[in-house]
């Protein structure tokens, strides 16, 4: 198995660096620049498919425009890492480079929520999966490795 994870497919950019993009131009151009970004990730796996392909998305990027995208592709198997919004919180509440994150608990669990419902329409929902995912794959045998 082959894997992306789609913001370091971003061009090239440090999570820091997306903060810095995304307070500079926009969260709405950033997620049009993520969805192409997954545009194109789609169209390469597509024409390269030999081996199951993992792409992780942050939260934000799985939206009803990506949701539809992944959709029509018959080989695309979407999967909800179905994790509590405090644990989400707590992941990000101290990171200065989530513009999101400056917006309070409040608004962050109000954005959470009405994320959940489309969420919910992946094709898979995993509870309780261990916290190092990646390396549960990895420990299958499988060769994760970035793109």
């Amino acid at each position: 198995m082959s894997g992306s994870n789609l913001s370091k497919n971003f061009d090239g950019s440090s999570s820091r660096e997306l903060g810095r993009i995304i307070e500079e131009k926009g969260l709405a151009w950033f997620r049009e620049q993520e969805f192409k970004t997954l545009e194109l990730l789609l169209q390469n796996c597509g024409h390269q498919l030999k081996a199951p392909v993992l792409i992780a998305l942050g939260g934000g990027a799985f939206d009803s425009k990506a949701h539809s995208l992944c959709q029509k592709h018959a080989e695309v198997l979407t999967v909800f890492l179905n994790t509590p919004f405090e644990l989400c919180y707590q992941r990000i509440e101290d990171d200065k480079n989530r513009p999101l994150a400056k917006l309070g608990k409040d608004k962050l669990f109000a954005t959470y929520n009405e994320r959940l419902a489309l969420y919910q329409k992946a094709d898979i929902t995993l509870n309780d999966f261990p916290l190092n995912f990646i390396e549960a794959l990895l420990s299958l045998g499988h060769n994760f490795k970035e793109m």
